[in-house]
């Protein structure tokens, strides 16, 4: 169970992710993406200092990026940029065009597909 310091702190990091965004794109440009994407979030990558926001992921996505993942060819690597290409709402266009910039986002949308997996049983 989380303390009331615990939520204090998520609640004040959440706040301030809020702010930089509202003071980068402009609080009715955020405000209206929320509420787009509602009740999930947005998702924002961060790369020294570089921002990129992303829409949340959908069920399209995940079907065109498993497909990815099974051809040889393209591998996990364009996989993960290419979900990167089409969750992109706005952001630092370095990220997308700087290969030490990219490398890093997408490693950053890998691990984001990471924290949504589940776990099946039976029994």
């Amino acid at each position: 169970m989380e303390t009331k310091k615990t939520v204090k702190e998520i609640t004040k990091v959440e706040n301030t992710g809020f702010e930089v965004l509202c003071k980068r794109f402009g609080k009715e440009r955020v405000e209206e993406w929320q509420k787009e994407y509602a009740p999930r979030k947005l998702n924002v990558i961060e790369v020294e200092g570089k921002l990129a926001v992303l829409r949340p992921i959908g069920i399209a996505e995940i079907g065109n990026y498993t497909m990815m993942t099974i051809n040889a060819e393209l591998g996990i690597a364009k996989a993960n940029e290419f979900l990167l290409n089409e969750l992109w709402l706005d952001g630092d266009t370095e990220i997308l065009s700087d290969e030490e910039y990219l490398i890093a986002a997408i490693l950053q949308v890998q691990n984001s597909l990471e924290l949504k997996k589940s776990t099946f049983y039976t029994v």
